[in-house]
């Protein structure tokens, strides 16, 4: 189904918040044809490239929710780890930039956020929540939550 696309070297880069947009959806294509919409994991499946964006709603946390229950076709939502993957190595890949970074290795670009929580396993309603307490860009702390640890 998805053949042509890859030797094509389609890459598909998505946003979750668009995942959310049920009744238009419903509206517009009816449900035979939602059903065949936004087929993300069938595509990654397939061996297509997938590049998560957000230029909507500015948490990527908030995205991961939406890809992770993907409300307009629950059948195609991603894993968490899919999801980290196609924000990172994913849209290191479609813009070209493989080489030098998407993967936390030796030699390559990395900047870097410490969590509030642990995105792989927090529970899914508390995707939202999660901020970042320290931001490195470049090996420069960009931003910095000042929080404490019980320890200090």
């Amino acid at each position: 189904r998805f053949a042509r696309a890859r030797a094509l070297g389609v890459v598909i880069v998505q946003n979750p918040s668009h995942f959310t947009i049920r009744p238009i959806m419903e509206t517009r294509l009816g449900a035979a044809r939602m059903a065949r919409s936004q087929v993300v994991k069938s595509m990654l499946a397939a061996g297509v490239p997938l590049a998560l964006g957000s230029d909507g709603p500015q948490s990527p946390w908030l995205n991961m929710l939406f890809a992770t229950t993907h409300p307009v076709n629950p059948a195609e939502a991603l894993t968490r780890e899919q999801v980290l993957i196609a924000y990172t190595a994913g849209s290191a890949f479609a813009e070209f930039s493989e080489a030098s970074k998407g993967m936390l290795r030796a030699g390559m670009l990395a900047d870097l956020a410490v969590l509030s929580q642990d995105a792989l396993t927090v529970p899914a309603e508390q995707l939202p929540a999660i901020q970042s307490v320290l931001t490195l860009v470049g090996g420069e702390i960009v931003h910095d939550a000042g929080i404490v640890s019980a320890d200090e």
